[in-house]
């Protein structure tokens, strides 16, 4: 049996790296992953964006918690391979909006129990062996998500320690936004530096992981039971700096279980070939049987999924996918309010007696009977509706219009009456009258010209020379319909010059700048924007095009130098002006 966490940096957006973007379909990823349990953070969605591809996936059964507080943040999902199937299901690490009175946050947790829940951050499994925690912990941007970041991580610690005490067994799986030792830092010194501290630990994240895990603590951080020594097993990366190529980032993704799980333990790693995020997945992997004894000392094989599935669930759950009303097979399409509705097979069977009534009787009608004088054509007296019946002896030509309309008449039942009139319809089309002193409308867009009587012979420059005229090399065709007209020769010279120059200026635009090259590598360097906001927002500057990597290693030059330089000062350098 295996569990998955992974922080996917947005469920829209996932499908768009290699191979899924191959597919397309969300169930391929999840079946990639090769998981029981998936846990993911980060989906960074309402439940009103979340389209069914996603929330409804053949073979898993999905738990949502969605951000109330701020929409398009943070949220977690849960998918459960079927059969698999939890005894309950809540959100939050408090309960609170589902009303969960088990559980109560310590008078030391300052932060309300609402204020803690609304971001979507915690979704709560319980199976028969142990409770399921999907959490994304918050970051410490700022003193004041630092407060709240603390909180959180102390209820979660009282949540998981009050399940202990009632002998249940717990696993917490997710995105702790915490390293725990230097060994999960790629360049832990530098790390220190920006910290101001001498102690990698003094930072309140890191001291309260390291208290909640074995030996301090009741949590078993899995990856590192089986790895640890080992160094670079990294989880998360930056992405505007392109650390990932260089393995230059942190391990802040764990799977935790409690002590007691420790005989089902079968191994844990990291996923960093599986592209998508930001983030790596992580998994841990527990044996599918073990060998238990019961009371008399007999030995039994003791089966993980008998504790897995659960016939005992809570429904409706209010955060399974499969109860969303959006979602039910009861609720009708939008296009049904709007349809015909569809006639009964008795309405269809009097609908066809009732036409064969009618053109029987329209059979029967005699064509003398009918006065073509008058205005309006005589229709019989029948039960059933009134037919429109267009009669034309006396006309002969009639308009095709006439005929189609009527017929159409005939077959949907409306009751009209046609009128004809004593004159022949004419085929031609009739001649509007026009002003013969009437302009056309060509006449307000064409340049306005010379009449001249006579064409001239010759154009003379003043010169005294024999050489031919303009008018003797070359006599244009005279149209006598129009008048005739000279075009400016060095004037469209003058256009085309212009339009050369614009498009030469356009093409500019698109050009890709000459970048400059570092001072060490010799290399040309790579473009950024600054995105963050300040004084420098949307300022451009180059960075050497290495990725980035430790500089007091031995291996140091082979990682980006520290060359930098804003665009602004390139530009001038370029113009011959002094930058100062």
């Amino acid at each position: 049996m295996r569990i998955v966490t992974w922080n996917i940096n947005g469920i829209s957006t996932i499908l768009q790296y290699h191979p899924w973007c191959e597919s397309k379909k969300f169930k391929v990823l999840l079946d990639a992953l090769d998981a029981d349990i998936i846990c993911l953070q980060e989906i960074k969605c309402r439940r009103t964006k979340v389209t069914k591809e996603f929330a409804i996936v053949d073979g898993y059964d999905a738990y949502f918690s969605f951000s109330r507080s701020k929409h398009g943040y943070s949220g977690v999902a849960v998918y459960v391979r079927q059969p698999l199937k939890p005894i309950s299901a809540e959100e939050g690490i408090t309960g609170y909006w589902t009303q969960h009175e088990t559980f109560e946050p310590s008078l030391a947790i300052a932060t309300d129990s609402m204020v803690l829940d609304a971001e979507g951050r915690c979704v709560v499994l319980e199976f028969e062996l142990f409770v399921l925690f999907c959490i994304y912990f918050p970051n410490d941007a700022s003193e004041e998500r630092r407060m709240y970041k603390m909180d959180y991580h102390q209820c979660v610690q009282e949540r998981a320690e009050q399940l202990l005490r009632q002998g249940k067994q717990v696993i917490i799986a997710g995105d702790v936004n915490a390293m725990h030792r230097e060994i999960d830092c790629c360049d832990p010194k530098n790390n220190m530096k920006e910290w101001g501290i001498s102690n990698f630990q003094d930072v309140p994240g890191r001291r309260w992981v390291d208290d909640f895990l074995f030996p301090k603590g009741p949590m078993v951080d899995m990856t590192r039971y089986y790895h640890p020594t080992r160094k670079g097993m990294f989880t998360c990366w930056n992405t505007k700096i392109d650390a990932r190529a260089s393995n230059y980032g942190t391990r802040i993704d764990y799977v935790l279980a409690s002590k007691g799980l420790e005989p089902w333990f079968k191994y844990s790693d990291i996923q960093p070939d599986f592209r998508g995020s930001d983030h790596c997945p992580v998994y841990a992997d527990f044996h599918d049987v073990i060998e238990k004894c019961d009371p008399v000392g007999t030995k039994m094989a003791d089966h993980i999924r008998d504790h897995l599935t659960s016939d005992i669930c809570s429904d409706p759950c209010q955060i399974a996918a499969v109860n969303f009303e959006e979602y039910s097979n009861k609720q009708k399409k939008l296009s049904n309010f709007f349809s015909a509705k569809r006639p009964a097979d008795d309405d269809l069977a009097s609908l066809a007696s009732q036409a064969s009534t009618i053109a029987s009787q329209m059979s029967n009608v005699d064509s003398s009977e009918t006065d073509c004088t008058s205005q309006t054509v005589g229709v019989p007296k029948t039960d059933s509706p009134a037919i429109p019946i267009v009669l034309s002896t006396q006309v002969s030509n009639l308009d095709t219009l006439t005929q189609e309309h009527a017929t159409n008449s005939v077959a949907t039942g409306k009751t009209e009456y046609f009128t004809t009139k004593r004159k022949k319809l004419s085929v031609s089309k009739a001649k509007s009258p026009v002003d013969s002193n009437q302009s056309s409308l060509s006449s307000f867009f064409t340049r306005s010209s010379t009449k001249n009587t006579s064409t001239p012979s010759s154009i003379s420059d003043g010169s005294n020379n024999n050489s031919p005229s303009v008018a003797e090399t070359y006599t244009p065709p005279i149209d006598h319909k129009q008048d005739e007209e000279f075009v400016d020769i060095e004037q469209l010279m003058k256009q085309h010059e212009q339009t050369v120059k614009a498009g030469t200026q356009w093409n500019a635009l698109f050009t890709p700048r000459k970048v400059p090259t570092c001072n060490v590598h010799k290399e040309p360097c790579k473009e950024f924007v600054v995105n963050k906001k300040g004084v420098n927002h949307g300022r451009r500057f180059y960075l050497c095009s290495r990725p980035v990597g430790p500089q007091d290693g031995p291996d140091s030059n082979e990682y980006r130098c520290d060359y930098f330089m804003w665009q602004t000062e390139l530009d001038k350098k370029r113009s011959g002006n002094s930058y100062k």
